[in-house]
């Protein structure tokens, strides 16, 4: 995860596991596909649910689209 990138601003941790992404399930998705999905218009916003250790069920997280910039 990138520090101050969208997932960090959505409170998304390192250790979440992104069960689905717009209601549609990532178990058989290849990375393109949830790539292709995370991406679009910087300030739209995608709803994905994430598992979270020691959580019984999903949370839900809206994260805000941004362009993002790798560090060095």
């Amino acid at each position: 995860m990138i520090p101050g990138g969208p997932a960090d601003k959505a409170g998304i941790q390192g250790s979440d596991i992104f069960e689905a992404i717009e209601g549609h399930s990532t178990r058989e998705m290849s990375l393109a596909e949830i790539r292709a999905l995370l991406s679009g218009q910087p300030g739209s916003n995608v709803s994905v649910s994430v598992v979270r250790a020691r959580r019984a069920e999903p949370q839900k997280v809206v994260v805000t689209r941004d362009v993002v910039s790798i560090p060095p």
